[in-house]
């Protein structure tokens, strides 16, 4: 609300700067909304509130996720592949091959819980961050790997050689920092009745829109390639060729497929049925903003009958007063339309970087409209509020004043 009031005034600063250049119409329209400051910062904050969060939910529902999807490369995987037993690696590959399919990466998996840091026991007491204190305390999807991650880049410390095959892990640099885990402390995990301690030698960050497997612990082969793993890989198939996940389901029933596709569309069509309901609540706050904008416009009522029934008795058209009439109302539109859109999108230029982690494209086509609708609104608001002072002979104004 401040700042939709500080932008008002600054802008209506701005205009009249360069009022004494402008027609008649325009000079005297301004001449109007800056004489009822307090009126016109009403007006404009009223209904740029409500415009603003109905442009933001837009904005989120459609504009960003769509720019997160188009981002994203032609082959991305969209099919996941879980619990793959080591021996039907082999018989999966000769499938892919056969089906002129490109041959997928698959990766070792192990899971195991983190018992301890150092000589401290890991417990969920031992941290305050609820998100902190479930991750202390999951189980742990682990993996082993000569070279680095396509995904992965190191921040801090060394990737292992291939020659370097000492008990070691490589772990992601966001979730040591959660867990408060430093290069060179040794974790000890739990992994099928054993335990296991190795050092951390490096951090890594990780691109997770990649849609690969990625992991948060990685070791060189000799840290876990004792204990039993299952496999994991992902692949990108053609909406047009989903007959291969029914051969593949059939020929091994005991491997999970995950289609991401599916989930996204999913998740998509969800958000889409709440924000109409959101956006239905906060047309309300739109109306609102309007009929707050009509009180106030009919607190001035004997002021403006006044300057009317002046005008015309000092030569004024009607066609003069409706151009001045326009010229304030479309002044409020537009700068309440300007005001509500550059702070929507700001906020989602706020969404995209701090929580979708993706670059924000400005949507001039939806800038544009925003800018249509809200002034349109707001104009023809006041042109039918105030239409009837026009056909007012002077005289009889001046009585009824």
């Amino acid at each position: 609300m401040v700042i939709l009031l500080v932008a008002t005034l600054l802008l209506l600063w701005f205009a009249n700067q360069f009022k004494m250049h402008l027609p008649v119409s325009w000079r005297l329209g301004l001449t109007y909304l800056t004489r009822r400051k307090v009126n016109t910062l009403i007006e404009s904050a009223g209904f740029g509130i409500g415009m603003m969060v109905i442009i933001i939910l837009v904005l989120i529902r459609t504009d960003l996720i769509d720019d997160w999807l188009v981002s994203l490369p032609e082959d991305t995987p969209n099919q996941f592949l879980i619990n793959i037993q080591p021996h039907q690696i082999a018989e999966l590959s000769l499938m892919f091959k056969t089906t002129s399919r490109k041959e997928p990466t698959f990766y070792p998996m192990v899971r195991g819980r983190l018992t301890r840091i150092n000589d401290s026991i890991v417990s969920a007491e031992n941290y305050d961050n609820p998100r902190t204190q479930r991750l202390a305390t999951r189980l742990f999807n682990l993996t082993w790997a000569d070279q680095l991650p396509a995904e992965n880049e190191i921040v801090q410390g060394q990737w292992w050689s291939i020659n370097d095959q000492k008990p070691q892990f490589s772990f992601d640099k966001a979730l040591a920092e959660q867990l408060g885990i430093n290069i060179g402390d040794k974790l000890t995990y739990y992994i099928s009745g054993a335990t296991i301690t190795a050092p951390v030698t490096s951090f890594r960050t990780i691109n997770w829109d990649s849609f690969q497997p990625n992991f948060f612990v990685i070791s060189p082969n000799i840290t876990l390639q004792n204990f039993p793993a299952t496999y994991i890989s992902s692949f990108y198939l053609d909406k047009n060729n989903k007959d291969f996940l029914t051969q593949l389901v059939r020929e091994f029933p005991n491997i999970t497929v995950l289609d991401v596709e599916l989930m996204i569309n999913q998740v998509r069509n969800i958000m889409e049925k709440v924000t109409l309901v959101i956006e239905a609540v906060f047309l309300f706050t739109l109306v609102a903003g309007v009929l707050v904008m009509i009180a106030t416009m009919q607190s001035t009522h004997d002021e403006r009958i006044r300057d009317n029934a002046i005008m015309k008795t000092l030569g004024a058209s009607k066609k003069q007063l409706r151009k001045i009439l326009f010229t304030e109302f479309f002044l409020i539109g537009a700068i309440s339309s300007l005001v509500a859109t550059i702070a929507a999108n700001l906020t989602g230029y706020a969404i995209a970087s701090n929580l979708m982690n993706m670059p924000y494209q400005l949507h001039i086509n939806s800038v544009v409209a925003s800018l249509i609708v809200g002034t349109t609104i707001i104009t023809s608001t006041g042109l039918v509020a105030f239409w009837r002072y026009h056909k007012m002979s002077p005289v009889s104004t001046l009585r009824q004043v």
